[in-house]
């Protein structure tokens, strides 16, 4: 039997997908999302809320897909900090793909030196395109800033604009070419297993070799790691996304 915990911070439209997911996986799903528990939004029945200390320390994954927010009563930056992360399991996995700065860096590289069986996956840093040099090395998967990069997400953003444009103007368009450009499918619940999932967001997202690939930039000098964080994002090959509800 899974008794492990899934906790997720954020949910919004990824948020909400990941905790789907996690629960048809097997795992326990904490969430934590204050805006939308203040205004009484009813969470799945599969999804436990806990406030952000006891989300930390209960959960075996911890994930943020959070807005950064520096002004509002729900601030975001430091919203990970050495006070809270403290209290995360010694062999916890940590997944680090919002924002950079809704992170505090130092403290989670403190909390990384003092627990070596920790796991870290990192996609966005506080300095962009400058990276934290100790948080690239040390996680099992670092890549920069793609997590939103997907061709689906791409095609996506190219129809709400053609929609948008067609309710401007009355107009109509063919948009069966961008249309065909899709190549996403969902897995039956008899299909499911870790490593059938592992499998599909490695064929369909190659985060593996991309994370090997973004991993070179590390040993080359500041100035040539901003360049090359900003030509890896901007020449991202194309990566497709399988699940979806």
């Amino acid at each position: 039997m899974n008794n492990r915990s899934f906790g997720i911070v954020g949910f919004g439209n990824i948020g909400s997908k990941l905790a789907y997911y996690a629960n048809q996986l097997g795992f326990k799903v904490y969430v934590n999302d204050p805006p939308l528990c203040d205004n009484n939004f009813q969470f799945p029945d599969y999804c436990t809320y806990l406030d952000l200390d006891e989300l930390i320390a209960a959960s075996d994954i911890v994930t943020n897909h959070v807005p950064l927010d520096n002004s509002s009563q729900y601030k975001t930056v430091d919203l990970f900090n050495s006070d809270n992360l403290s209290k995360c399991k010694s062999d916890a996995i940590f997944v680090h793909c919002s924002r950079g700065r809704v992170v505090n860096e130092e403290a989670l590289s403190e909390l990384l030196i003092n627990s070596p069986e920790m796991q870290l996956v990192i996609d966005v840093f506080a300095d962009e395109p400058q990276i934290h040099e100790y948080l690239s090395g040390r996680a099992v998967i670092a890549t920069p800033h793609i997590a939103g990069y997907s061709r689906n997400g791409k095609l996506n953003g190219v129809m709400m604009v053609l929609d948008a444009f067609e309710k401007f103007t009355g107009e109509s368009f063919d948009k069966s070419i961008i249309a065909s450009e899709y190549r996403e499918t969902t897995f039956r619940n008899e299909c499911i297993s870790e490593d059938f999932v592992y499998q599909k967001i490695e064929e369909y997202r190659k985060i593996v070799s991309d994370s090997a690939t973004f991993k070179h930039i590390i040993s080359l000098n500041k100035s040539e790691r901003m360049q090359e964080f900003d030509r890896q994002r901007k020449e991202y090959p194309a990566r497709f996304e399988y699940l979806k509800i």
